[in-house]
Parts: C-alpha cells; sequence; structure tokens
C-alpha cells in the first residue's frame, strides 16, 4: 500500500503548478546502510581542573564509567558533588573509531549533569545545559573515517554550574549533586533523509497502531524519500519530499490482527520496524519497541486509573534515585542490568506490586526498558520539589519547555509510562505553565502536578501524602483517633498532612504515593525525621535494631490496609523502595543489603499480606476487648480482581507462641469484581490480658490473608507470632 504526499517547495524547484505536473527527480543518496551505531560507554578518562574553552593539553590521570557519576571514579575524587569553587569542572574523555561516515553523523549523550559541552576531535560540538534530557551533536563534519577519534565533555562539578533559568533539579533531602554522564553515550549515523523520532499510539478499537514518523532531511537541496513502517507482516509505505533542512511527520496506521494487549500480567511488546528509503537504497532504519495499550485516568463518582479500558488498582512504591546516589553504598549498581531488574521485580512479585512512582528525578533510559519487559506501570517525575527548596524561583519557564519537550519525545513509546509528573509537593506556575504548553505533544497520557498546584485538565490525577505521624507527641495513644479521624476518602479541598494551601479538586482521581513517616535506617536506628515518632511510639531509647523493624512492619502494613481498604484511591504506592541511608538522613529504604538487595523480613512479611490483591483488614485499633467477652469484630476486605473471588473469613484470638486462644465461625463470602465488604464478626474474647487479635481471609486455593492487632502488648515493637496458626 502505498499514498503519495507531495510537499510544494516552490513552483521553479517541483514544478508544481495548475498543470498537475509531477515534480522533477531530486537529488539521491549514496549511504545504503541503514543506521549504525557506535556506543561509546565505558571507562572514559577523567580529570578535575577549571573550566576552559579548550580540553586540557594534558594527560587525563583517572578513569570513570560512563554511564556513571563521578563518585564511582578511580583514583576517587574528594568532595564530588560538594566542590566549593565555581569554576571547578571535570573534564572527561572517550577515543574510539568509526570506519564510515554517512549522510549525518550525531553524538547523543542521553543524560549528564551539569552542563555539558562537547569537543570531538579538538573542535567545538557544542553544548547541552539539560539535565534530565538527551544532548544531541551534529559531528558529521568533525569525525575522521579510519583514524582515532576523541571526545571531551566538560562537566560542571554542581548544580549552580549550569547557567541561570536552566532546570538543574532541586529536591530538598540531598546534600549532594553529583555530576556525572549517566545514561548512554552513542554515535548515531545515518543517511538522509532520516528518521528524528518516532511515536505509536495504540488504537485497541480498531485494532491498529498510529504511527507518526518524523523525518528530516539535512541536505542543502530538496531531496525525496519513502517512509516504510511494517510491524510483522503489515507494512506500508510513504512517499514524502522535503525541502533543504525541512522535518516533515507522516501518518501511517499499521492493521495489528489478533491484538496482544500489554498488561502487567502480559506484558507483551509489539517491534515497529522503520525505514527512509530512496529507490533501492536504505538511508536509515529504525526499531522500536511499544504494547498495544491504553492508560486513561477518569475522575467521577466511578473514576481511578484505567488499563485497556478496565479498572486497574495500583500497588506499589517509589524509586527516588537520585537520592540513592548520594549512599555511601551506591557505586555502579544503578547502570547494572540485572541489579535493577532484580531491584524492579524481586520483592516486588511477593509483594505483589504493579507499579512505580519515578521519584524526584528521571532515571536511565534503559530502567523503563525493563518495566516494559516486566510489566510495571511507571509515573515519570521530573526533579522539582519546592517545599522548601526556592532555587526554582531562577527557572525560566521556556527552558522547562524544551526539557519537557525532550523528555516527553524521548520516552513516549514506552508502554510502562502511565503519567507524566510535573513535581512533587510542589506550589509553582513554572511547571504548570510547562504543563500547559507540552500537553499536546502526547494526548495519549495524563499530567499530575505536585499535590498542590490544582490539577489543569478534567480529570487528571493528584498525588495525596497523607502523613499521620508527621505531627509529634503521644503517636501510640492516638493512633486510633489519628485512623479514626480519616474516612479514607480523598480530601474535598486541598491535601491533608502536608499540603500548605487547598483548592478545588472534587471529581478527580487521587493517588497516595507517601504515606507513613515511619523510616528506620538500613542499620535500624530511626532517621532525623522520626527519632521522635519512635520516642512516643516505644519510649526512649535505643532499642534492639529488631524493635524498630517490627515498629516499622506492624505500622506501615497497617496504614497500607487502612488506605486501600477504604476505597478512596486508585492506588497505594509506598515510599520507598529505594533512596539512601545516611547517618544524617531524612528517609530510608527497607533494603539490608544493596548488592543482593535482601530486604527487611519484617517489612516484607507484613507487607505481602497489606498489599494482596484480595486482602483483609481489622478497622479497629483500639485495646477495648474484656477478657471473657463476646465481640464484635469490625473486618473490612477488597477485591482487586476483575472477577468475583470466592473466600471465606473468620477472626480468632492468637497466643504468643501462635496456639489459637479462641476463634469464631468461619463466614463464606463472594467479594464482587473490584468490590468491597464490611462484617462485624464475633469473637470470644481469651482470659488473657496479652493476646495477637488476627483477621483471616481465605481465598479458595490459596494461602490466607491476615490483618492483626497486637492487644495488651508492652508496646508495638514486640514482635507478634507468625502465621500459619494451630491449636
Amino acid at each position: 500500500m502505498r499514498k503519495t504526499l507531495w510537499v510544494c517547495i516552490a513552483a521553479a524547484v517541483c514544478g508544481c503548478g495548475d498543470d498537475g505536473e509531477e515534480p522533477p527527480a531530486l537529488p539521491t543518496s549514496t549511504w545504503a546502510d541503514g543506521r549504525t551505531i557506535v556506543s561509546l560507554n565505558g571507562d572514559w578518562d577523567v580529570r578535575r581542573d577549571v573550566a576552559a574553552d579548550t580540553p586540557p593539553a594534558m594527560e587525563y590521570a583517572g578513569k570513570t564509567p560512563v554511564p556513571g557519576l563521578l563518585t564511582a571514579a578511580q583514583p576517587a575524587f574528594d568532595g564530588v558533588g560538594t566542590d566549593a569553587d565555581q569554576d571547578v569542572v571535570y573534564w572527561l574523555r572517550r577515543s574510539f573509531e568509526v570506519t564510515q561516515t554517512g549522510d549525518i553523523a550525531l553524538l547523543r549523550i542521553h543524560k549528564s549533569k551539569y552542563g555539558a559541552k562537547v569537543w570531538v576531535n579538538g573542535e567545538d560540538a557544542g553544548e547541552n545545559p539539560y539535565c534530565f534530557s538527551m544532548g544531541e551533536f551534529d559531528v558529521t563534519s568533525l569525525l575522521k573515517p579510519g583514524e582515532t577519534n576523541t571526545v571531551d565533555v566538560q562537566l560542571g562539578a554542581r548544580r549552580e554550574h549550569v547557567a541561570s533559568g536552566i532546570a538543574a533539579g532541586q529536591d530538598a533531602e540531598k546534600d549532594r549533586w553529583i555530576p556525572g554522564i549517566y545514561d548512554d553515550v552513542e554515535i548515531v549515523i545515518t543517511g538522509s533523509p532520516r528518521i528524528v523520532r518516532v511515536k505509536i499510539e495504540p488504537d485497541l478499537e480498531a485494532g491498529e497502531a498510529r504511527v507518526l514518523t518524523t523525518v528530516k532531511n539535512d541536505h542543502e537541496d530538496a531531496r525525496a524519500a519513502i517512509v516504510w513502517s511494517a510491524v510483522g507482516a503489515e507494512e506500508l509505505t510513504e512517499d514524502v519530499q522535503l525541502d533543504a533542512g525541512q522535518e516533515k511527520t507522516v501518518e501511517q496506521r499499521i492493521p495489528i490482527a489478533d491484538v496482544r494487549l500489554w498488561s502487567p500480567d502480559d506484558p507483551f511488546l509489539y517491534v515497529l520496524k522503520s525505514e527512509v528509503r530512496q529507490g533501492t537504497q536504505r538511508l536509515d532504519a529504525l526499531e522500536t519497541r511499544f504494547g498495544m495499550r491504553t492508560v486513561q485516568w477518569r475522575g467521577g463518582d466511578d473514576g481511578g486509573f484505567f488499563l485497556n479500558g478496565q479498572r486497574l488498582y495500583l500497588r506499589g512504591s517509589n524509586i527516588t534515585l537520585h537520592r540513592f546516589f548520594e549512599d555511601e553504598l551506591a557505586t555502579t549498581q544503578a547502570w547494572d542490568r540485572d541489579w535493577v531488574r532484580k531491584l524492579m521485580t524481586g520483592a516486588a512479585r511477593e509483594l505483589h506490586w504493579n507499579s512505580y512512582r519515578i521519584s524526584v528525578g528521571r532515571a536511565p533510559r534503559f530502567w523503563y526498558d525493563i518495566a516494559d519487559e516486566e510489566g510495571f506501570l511507571l509515573a515519570d517525575e521530573f526533579m522539582m520539589w519546592t517545599l522548601i527548596d526556592s532555587s526554582h524561583e531562577d527557572w525560566d519557564v521556556d527552558h522547562m519547555v524544551v526539557e519537557f519537550t525532550s523528555w516527553v519525545q524521548q520516552s513516549w513509546n514506552h508502554p510502562s509510562i502511565a503519567w507524566w509528573d510535573a513535581s512533587n509537593e510542589t506550589s509553582s506556575e513554572l511547571s504548570t505553565e510547562a504543563v500547559e504548553r507540552v500537553r499536546g505533544l502526547d494526548p495519549t497520557r495524563q499530567w499530575e502536578n505536585g499535590g498542590y498546584n490544582p490539577p489543569q485538565s478534567a480529570d487528571d490525577p493528584v498525588e495525596d501524602h497523607p502523613y499521620l505521624f508527621l505531627s509529634f507527641g503521644g503517636l501510640f495513644t492516638s493512633v486510633v483517633t489519628k485512623i479514626d479521624e480519616q474516612d479514607g476518602q480523598p480530601p474535598a479541598g486541598g491535601i491533608p498532612s502536608t499540603n500548605l494551601g487547598t483548592y478545588d479538586a472534587e471529581g478527580h482521581p487521587y493517588i497516595i504515593n507517601e504515606y507513613a513517616w515511619l523510616w528506620i535506617n538500613r542499620d535500624a536506628t530511626p532517621t532525623t525525621l522520626t527519632k521522635a515518632v519512635y520516642e512516643d511510639l516505644l519510649g526512649e531509647g535505643p532499642f534492639a535494631p529488631e524493635v524498630y523493624r517490627e515498629t516499622y512492619g506492624y505500622l506501615a502494613a497497617g496504614l497500607t490496609a487502612f488506605w486501600r481498604a477504604q476505597r478512596g484511591y486508585a492506588g497505594v504506592q509506598h515510599f520507598t523502595h529505594l533512596t539512601y541511608s545516611r547517618e544524617d538522613g531524612e528517609t530510608c529504604d527497607n533494603f539490608l543489603d544493596l548488592d543482593t538487595l535482601e530486604l527487611e523480613p519484617r517489612w516484607r512479611h507484613y507487607a505481602a499480606h497489606a498489599f494482596a490483591p484480595v486482602m483483609v483488614y481489622i478497622d479497629a485499633w483500639h485495646e477495648d476487648y474484656p477478657p471473657g467477652d463476646t465481640v464484635q469484630v469490625p473486618v473490612q476486605a477488597i477485591n482487586d480482581h476483575p472477577t468475583a473471588q470466592s473466600a471465606s473469613v473468620r477472626v480468632l484470638a492468637v497466643d504468643d507462641d501462635g496456639a489459637i486462644l479462641t476463634a469464631g465461625e468461619p463466614k463464606a463470602v463472594t467479594l464482587e469484581a473490584f468490590g468491597a465488604d464490611r462484617w462485624d464478626l464475633a469473637l470470644e474474647v481469651p482470659a488473657l490480658e496479652r493476646f495477637l487479635l488476627v483477621a483471616e481471609l481465605t481465598v479458595d486455593g490459596e494461602s490466607p490473608v491476615i490483618s492483626r492487632r497486637k492487644i495488651g502488648y508492652e508496646h508495638i515493637g514486640e514482635k507478634a507470632p507468625d502465621p500459619p496458626y494451630g491449636p
């Protein structure tokens, strides 16, 4: 199938006129190799020096990995990320060879900071001031085929090196702003006209993929070409004619028979093959993976998050990668594909997670490839947190639009990215205006803008951070008050607990992507933000590590279950799955060993029940259980599945050894698809002052899911017995 699309450049050039004659043949290219990519990843030479207009003539004494950060350089530099001198920069150099050049050769540095200036073979190739999106440099005339070539990159030692107006990132919990080339570097060699970018928009109703291919003619005269696109055996061609230097976007709709939908349960990926041809010559070629899926946030009484037109409750966590970069044990793990895959999938399968927020700063691009392959939905968040840090006041919205545009265009074919997230806990007109100006680039996704900014478009989601333990004083005695005061529903106006203002977001869908305020360091000591919390919960410490870990697991899982059980939010995401652990740190993740990614076992055990797709929750935190009385225990249950689930539910009292003291009669129940239910279940209270109250929900053929409350315990850091419970 071929459609012809002629671009009338000028009557004198293309012969377009009233007589309807076709334009004459245009010059052709001699390049016929498609696309060649030369990876420049690996160990680069490095030195610390002063800024200059040309690379240093002296030898580079050290080595540093690319992609990576300067904290991994050998021999190590002192003070990386805290360099005080504004003139200090890092110089990185790599030698490489190319056997041939085409019509165009582009050097791509996919992400770097801070302020990358580039020279190739000693010649100025340009600058990319942006820290979270690709820098692309035309090096066609600078390369020397068959010879040794060099590329030199100058990076500012700190974010202040970036010119005023550039969004260099901000996060009030970061102490060190560490420079480095932290994503891939490559030379791309093609013919011209060539492919600039491809966008694939699945159309499930029509059973086809809408393909938008942007091509560019880099020549100084007009050129004709054919845009060829194929998925499997289905292929389309489109003739296009381009003026000198012109870009044009070609639309094609490729039928896809028997569409296989991408989802967390079946993350199936298609491959689009794209080529630009001129006769029998292949000028450029590109393969793009994509998933046939749709994502949508809906507001209203029946709102929420929908994948492929079906409701999906989001369960998951956060990955705060740029904070992790500051961890003293962080070396090169973030660029180890096996490590990243294990990070995303290892505990997540047991914990029933289907989503992550890439929080306060974007990740290297292969992270998104892994999420595509493994079936995780992502909120991709820009590094902008303005709650405390006011450095954004110097940012220029025009620069933000440039960076946001590049961010979206480089990432829009990842099925894992479910929505764009402009900021975290931010009230700023800058991000609001930037979102308004780039929203039209990708009509297939919606934008979330930090929770403090009002949602800008109908049905845009709102993030909520209900930190119930944020205020200090008498926390354990007020646990029931703090939770009982909540109805588990989104606020009518503004964000509770942390928002500094209010607005009208009635009818918009909400997600909780932070909560608890209970962090402990990897050595089980409270963080700077939670020392007073644990004193209120446990008394004057310090306590043994297992006490802090038990307290964290018990309460964090309890809050997880509470927010999920009320069905007010489209998703609940724990904060946080990966970040730093340091003596003066504010937050922390739950790992015991970074290399093996061993997760702290008490949290892992509790969380597996709290995040279960079919979950049970005891809707009471008080201790009013008189020995010998029969009480009614309020129990809630939810079903995240699209099909009804048959189950039985009961309550029981258990002693310290896990022996059942008393038990209520099992109740047969049916939980409707995406449903929630509630019962008051009778239990005879044992004649003991101390016992564990348990609600147990068993879906046919599966292990029980439980909810627990500690009754009469000296403090909640005392370990409770684990299931299975017996006579």
